[in-house]
C-alpha cells in the first residue's frame, strides 16, 4: 500500500473513532446506565426455618441416698419462625438490630447411669442479636451475636414405665453466636442462609414429689435459612 493509502486509513479510523460517541448518543437504546447499590437500611420483617443439632448434659437425684444421676445426650430436629429487624448502612458497612421466636420439635430421651430414662423437649426458643457486615453489591456478609431464650419441658420415667413420675418445664436464658450471608433478589426481598450455635446455660429444677434435684444446660447448632422483605 502507498503511503497515500495508509494517510487516507488513518484519517478514516480517526473520524469512525471520533464520531462513535456521537452514533451512541443518537442511538435507540440510549446512554448505558449503571444499577444503584442495594439498599439495607430500614424495617424489615420476615420468616426462617431450617434443621439443628441439641447437646443436652444434666445431672440428677439423690436417688436412694447419696447417689446421682448423670445423662448426657443429643437431639435433632426441625424449627421455624418469624424475626424483625433494623439495619443502618454506611458505606459498604451495615450494622443493625435483629429479634427472631421460633417453635421447634427437638425431643429425645436418653437413659442415665442409673437406669432412669430422661426426656427433653424444647418447645420454642427466641434471640435478640447485633448484625454487622459488609455489603457488596446485593451480597451482605455479616456475623451476628447477643442473647437467647428458651422454653424446655423435661420428664424422668421409670426404665419400662407407661408415664413419667416427674415433669417440669423451665425457661434457660443463655448467648448464642452466628455467621451468614444475605441476598437481594428484589428491590424489597432478601434471601438469607446462617449457621448459629446457641448455650442455652443451665437451669434447676426442683421435684418434691421425687424428693430429687435435676440441673440441666443444653447448647444447639442450627443451619437457618430465611426471606426478609422490607420497608
Amino acid at each position: 500500500m502507498s503511503r497515500l493509502g495508509v494517510f487516507r486509513c488513518l484519517v478514516s479510523m480517526a473520524a469512525l473513532v471520533a464520531s462513535a460517541p456521537m452514533c451512541l448518543a443518537q442511538s435507540s437504546y440510549g446512554p448505558i446506565t449503571y444499577s444503584q447499590p442495594y439498599k439495607w437500611s430500614g424495617l424489615y420483617v420476615g420468616f426462617q426455618g431450617g434443621y439443628g443439632w441439641s447437646h443436652v448434659d444434666a445431672i440428677s437425684g439423690p436417688y436412694g441416698g447419696p447417689y446421682n444421676q448423670s445423662y448426657d445426650y443429643w437431639s435433632s430436629g426441625f424449627f421455624g419462625g418469624a424475626h424483625l429487624g433494623y439495619n443502618w448502612q454506611y458505606g459498604h458497612y451495615l450494622v443493625g438490630l435483629e429479634a427472631d421466636i421460633d417453635a421447634s420439635n427437638f425431643s429425645t430421651k436418653s437413659t442415665g447411669t442409673l437406669g432412669y430414662v430422661r426426656e427433653t423437649r424444647i418447645d420454642w426458643q427466641s434471640s435478640l442479636r447485633a448484625r454487622a457486615g459488609w455489603i457488596s453489591g446485593p451480597w451482605l456478609f455479616y456475623g451476628t451475636g447477643g442473647v437467647a431464650f428458651s422454653q424446655a419441658t423435661t420428664s424422668a420415667s421409670l426404665a419400662g414405665a407407661l408415664s413419667p413420675f416427674a415433669i417440669s418445664g423451665e425457661r434457660h436464658w443463655g448467648w448464642t453466636i452466628g455467621t451468614g450471608f444475605e441476598r437481594a433478589i428484589t428491590k424489597d426481598t432478601t434471601l438469607s442462609l446462617e449457621y448459629r450455635y446457641t448455650d442455652f446455660g443451665k437451669a434447676t429444677i426442683y421435684n418434691a414429689s421425687a424428693n430429687s434435684q435435676s440441673e440441666s444446660s443444653f447448647e444447639t447448632h442450627q443451619i437457618r435459612g430465611g426471606i426478609s422483605f422490607r420497608f
